[in-house]
């Protein structure tokens, strides 16, 4: 099994589920928004899973350090609000959330650009 492209896989469903949630949720206020929310973006996060695992076998490098970044963002904004929940990073809001998860997501490309996170996901 190649974890690199599994953890990738898994990023990048959890960006997709943040993403599709936050944006129905925007569209649909209250309630009904929520629930909604939730279960389109679970249900986006895991299409995009498997369609990243089954397509990231045959990506260019370069195609593959996008989605890299792009489940990197979700890993990094996940991880940030789960400090913020927790009361250790309890000056941070949601644009420091938001910058600082590109901020890792971008060092996360740049070391693997550069320093070779590890092998590529092809086998």
């Amino acid at each position: 099994m190649n974890w690199r492209r599994l953890l990738i896989a898994l990023g990048s469903g959890a960006t997709t589920f943040l993403l599709v949630g936050a944006a129905i949720l925007s569209v649909i206020p209250d309630i009904p928004g929520g629930i909604i929310g939730v279960f389109g973006g679970l249900f986006a996060g895991l299409a995009a899973a498997v369609v990243i695992w089954v397509g990231l076998g045959r990506a260019s490098p370069a195609v593959e350090r996008v989605v890299l970044g792009y489940a990197a963002f979700g890993y990094a904004f996940l991880g940030i609000w789960f400090l913020r929940y927790g009361h250790f990073l309890d000056g941070v809001g949601f644009q420091g959330q938001l910058v600082g998860g590109l901020v890792l997501a971008v060092a996360v490309v740049l070391v693997d650009q550069f320093g070779g996170l590890g092998q590529s996901t092809r086998r």
